[in-house]
């Protein structure tokens, strides 16, 4: 291996998560669950993405729904939620 070469253990980590800059992008959005992606949802289950946390070196979004906030790593945020369109 010369020096140009990475090391082969490196070769399969990699990183899912929100980089810093796209999170930003994401501020004042709107989501929905997915669940509730093709019904009219309630005003109940739609959230504002409102805030970016960076904690123990992920960058996860802040949303506030109606009565609750969630943080949602990039994972969990493609998994369970959508933005709505205008």
């Amino acid at each position: 291996m010369n020096d140009t070469t990475p090391p082969a253990s490196d070769a399969y980590i990699f990183d899912y998560g929100f980089e810093l800059d796209e999170a930003c992008s994401l501020l004042n959005l709107t989501v929905v669950s997915i669940d509730n992606e093709s019904n009219p949802p309630s005003i109940t289950e739609i959230g504002i993405i409102c805030g970016v946390l960076t904690a123990n070196d992920e960058v996860e979004l802040v949303i506030k729904f109606l009565d609750e906030l969630r943080q949602y790593i990039k994972t969990e945020f493609v998994a369970q939620l959508r933005i709505l369109k205008d």
